[in-house]
């Protein structure tokens, strides 16, 4: 029994460690940041999952530091582990920990930082989108886009804003079949990322207004549009 409540503290600043590589990654950039300071912090995440006896997230935080030690990218290969590193922690912390922490969409000036940026890069989006209309075969509009969607679905995930988070996910992985060129971009496929755009244009309307949990029906039932942009694929 004292050696659970003795872990907590550490638990906890385990959990927190974690957040914050993860919003740094996003509210940063993935290319602005230095590469060894990444992995100094996964590292130190390994060693505080070791200590507290967490094999399953220790294992998982090493394995995602060899992979990303090797990469030639390595905080693209840290943020896209990041979920599963969360996911582990939510296994191995304990149950009565779980209250105290505060969503962070309850928290006003994240949620306006995250409407300033999500409106950067909408913007930018629709600017992109007149170009492909175009010039489809444009690989910088193409890798402007899936960066404007990768951030926001990224910061829509932290802030638990799983709506915004699931179709910004799903035009992202149309975007990286056109950035392998494996996907061509046709008028259907720009119809589908503008619909797509819009929809989270409407949620940063919404959530700018000041309301977060009580979401119009229009906006939380979303499966029609993720269903259309899956099928584009």
């Amino acid at each position: 029994m004292s050696d659970r409540t003795n872990s907590e503290p550490s638990m906890t600043s385990l959990r927190e460690k974690v957040e914050a590589l993860a919003m740094r990654l996003v509210l940063a950039g993935e290319a602005t940041l230095e590469p060894e300071s990444l992995l100094l912090e996964l590292a130190q995440i390994q060693r505080q999952a070791d200590v507290n006896a967490a094999e399953g997230l220790s294992q998982q935080a090493l394995d995602l530091y060899i992979k990303a030690k090797a990469s030639n990218n390595p905080a693209v290969t840290i943020s896209e582990g990041l979920i599963r590193l969360q996911q582990c922690l939510d296994a191995v912390e304990p149950a009565a920990l779980a209250p105290s922490f505060q969503s962070l969409a309850d928290d006003p000036e994240l949620i306006a930082d995250f409407v300033i940026e999500a409106r950067e890069h909408l913007e930018a989006v629709e600017a992109k989108l007149l170009v492909l209309d175009t010039e489809p075969g444009q690989m910088e509009a193409i890798h402007t886009l899936f960066r404007g969607f990768h951030t926001i679905k990224g910061l829509a995930g932290f802030l638990e804003l799983h709506a915004v988070k699931d179709v910004a996910h799903e035009v992202e992985t149309l975007l990286d079949l056109a950035r392998q060129t494996k996907l061509a971009i046709t008028p259907e496929i720009i119809d589908v990322i503008l619909a797509g755009a819009d929809y989270l244009g409407q949620w940063v309307k919404h959530l700018d207004s000041g309301a977060v949990s009580t979401a119009p029906p229009a906006l939380q039932q979303n499966q029609p549009l993720l269903d259309r942009i899956h099928l584009a694929a």
